[in-house]
């Protein structure tokens, strides 16, 4: 009779520290789940996963698009302004 009662005791801990374990479980398997699109986290705190572009392919080939007549400064014999940069008589890091 007192084994029967010492086994049922060790059976109500046990049932109990289970019961315990899994709400800790749960909480953390809750924690582990949050990531910055579902919850206040920055975005720095998902690890290393590969985010997924939003971008969609425009269906153009990259750069100048035919037609499209670009333009760019032209060089001119005569500028405007003059700036001289002189050469420094020493250098900064190693004073040589």
């Amino acid at each position: 009779m007192a084994l029967l009662q010492s086994q049922q005791e060790t059976i109500q801990l046990l049932t109990n520290e289970v019961a315990r374990m899994a709400a800790v479980i749960e909480v953390l398997q809750a924690r582990l789940n949050k990531n910055s699109s579902n919850s206040s986290k920055p975005p720095s705190s998902d690890g290393l996963k590969k985010t997924k572009s939003t971008r969609r392919p425009s269906g153009s080939k990259p750069g100048g698009q035919v037609g499209h007549h670009g333009s760019t400064l032209a060089k001119t014999a005569t500028p405007d302004i003059i700036i001289k940069h002189p050469l420094p008589e020493q250098c900064d890091v190693c004073f040589a």
